[in-house]
């Protein structure tokens, strides 16, 4: 097995990659404008998703689902679009007349950030169920959504200053994780671990765990350490102490 594989070899701009399993995303710019791609490591075949006139970027998987923003004459008039993978269908999951951006997935739950209400919220949309939800309701700016399973993290400015947020679906309740008045940001989430970005001593990366309430530091090293992921027990970030490698 090949330490590294090249998945992209077309010499157009190919970024923001995720993975669910055998399968990879990206948004790839070869036809002129950015598009959705997909591989299939099991298969080594790659497929172009989506119908690819709108301008199609971040986009994020899970399982057998494919969800991104599509643009249509401006990032004003964005909208969120899922793929299923298994019946090959594609559907516009938003339809509010603003900004709608930064989407993820887990299962049949979709979150975005929403600008319907002249400000950035929190919006779910559930798959099964047909039916979309507000999040947050706080006048400030939330962003950087992150779902697993039943629980939702974000980045919010409500204190005057970005922490991470958590919405437990199962309960109807929100916690404030992070109470630090240096910046929180970019929170990913795998059970119940989260991780983010933190500047409380220049950009580390800090962990919480929901299962004992609380908070480890990751990194220590004094350059910066940003954009972290999580998956199982293992957590990967990009890092800037031999230049950003």
């Amino acid at each position: 097995i090949p330490l590294f594989e090249q998945i992209t070899t077309d010499m157009a701009a190919q970024r923001q990659p995720d993975i669910s399993g055998d399968r990879i995303v990206w948004q790839d710019y070869r036809n002129g404008g950015w598009d959705i791609f997909l591989y299939d490591l099991a298969t080594s075949t790659e497929k172009q998703i989506g119908v690819g006139f709108l301008g199609d970027e971040e986009p994020a998987i899970s399982d057998n689902g494919i969800v991104w923003v599509s643009t249509s004459g401006g990032t004003r008039n964005s909208r969120i679009y899922y793929y299923d993978l298994t019946s090959n269908t594609e559907r516009q999951i938003s339809n509010s007349a603003d900004l709608q951006y930064g989407p993820d997935i887990s299962d049949n739950r979709i979150v975005w950030v929403d600008g319907r209400h002249f400000n950035q919220e929190i919006y779910l949309y559930n798959l099964a169920t047909s039916t979309e939800q507000r999040i947050t309701t706080d006048f400030v700016a939330q962003a950087e959504p992150a779902i697993y399973g039943d629980k939702i993290v974000w980045s919010d400015y409500r204190n005057g200053n970005w922490d991470i947020y958590l919405y437990n679906l199962a309960t109807n309740t929100e916690q404030q994780i992070t109470t630090n008045t240096a910046a929180q940001t970019e929170p990913a989430i795998y059970g119940d671990r989260i991780v983010w970005q933190d500047n409380r001593n220049g950009w580390d990366i800090f962990l919480y765990d929901l299962a004992t309430n609380t908070e480890q530091q990751i990194t220590t090293n004094t350059a910066a350490q940003v954009s972290p992921a999580i998956y199982g027990d293992r957590i990967v970030w990009q890092d800037n102490r031999n230049g950003w490698d």
